[in-house]
Order: structure tokens, then sequence, then C-alpha cells
């Protein structure tokens, strides 16, 4: 027996669409909705949602961290030798490449 309601609201556009999925299938809007949800496959999270909040945190201030040290690279680099000046930017490179590739990774 089914009792309990959910109430969605939603723009036209988006309503229009799920009035046009349903139609293909011969099915008001609200029961392909129905059929949608009911049928649903989702990805379990690498992460637990409260420890997911933490890395994102986390990310943001490295994020923050790795900017600062970009900016004094770029307001020292005069200052620098070449050669620490070319490894500072490889290492930064590859921090940013690898933060990039972890906030894929949690957007999946």
């Amino acid at each position: 027996m089914e009792d309990k309601r959910i109430g969605l609201r939603l723009s036209s556009d988006t309503y229009a669409k799920l009035e046009k999925s349903g139609e293909v299938y011969g099915l008001s809007a609200s029961r392909y909705a129905k059929k949608v949800l009911e049928n649903a496959h989702m990805r379990k999270p690498l992460l637990p949602f409260e420890q997911q909040k933490k890395v994102v945190h986390d990310l943001v201030k490295q994020g923050g961290n790795l900017n600062q040290v970009a900016r004094w690279v770029n307001l020292h680099k005069s200052d620098l030798s070449e050669d620490t000046a070319n490894r500072l930017i490889k290492n930064f490179a590859e921090l940013t490449k690898g933060y990039e590739q972890i906030w894929q990774q949690l957007q999946k």
C-alpha cells in the first residue's frame, strides 16, 4: 500500500521534459517520475558524507595555500636562480595536477 506522498516543485521546462518522457512510455508525468525513482541506480559514495565534507574543507584550505605559494613564487622569481625557479614551477605544476585529480575523483 502506498501511503506516503512526496511533493516536488519543478520549472515549467523540467516538467515539460518529464511529461514528454512519460508520454514515450504511455505514463503520466508523476507515474514516470515514480518509475524513474524506483529504478534509479545510485553509486555508493567513495566516502561517508561527513568525511566528504572534511576532505572538501581540507582541499579548499590546501588550494588557498597553493595559491599563496604561487603568488610568492611569481613575486620572487626574479630573486631566485633559474634552476630553483624551474624546480618550484615544476613541483607546483605536479601539486596542482594532483589536487585537480583528487577533486575529479570526489566529483564522480
